[in-house]
């Protein structure tokens, strides 16, 4: 599992008994579906919506003069 604080989404399905889920490397995690390709679409959805947000930029460490 890649670090939570990663920009790389990496998405996968899960199975349990009836129901798939889609899960993400981030933690993010779909409702459980009967169809997997509704958890398949769920995942899709979640990468391109990741994909359009803007990576948050880390301030530059400031300088006290010390």
């Amino acid at each position: 599992m890649l670090d939570s604080g990663s920009d790389i989404h990496e998405t996968t399905t899960t199975e349990t008994g009836a129901f798939c889920l889609a899960r993400c490397s981030c933690g993010w995690s779909g409702p459980a579906r009967r169809a997997r390709s509704r958890a398949r679409t769920d995942a899709d959805e979640h990468r391109a919506t990741q994909a359009a947000q803007p990576v948050p930029s880390v301030p530059a460490p400031r300088h006290t003069g010390h």
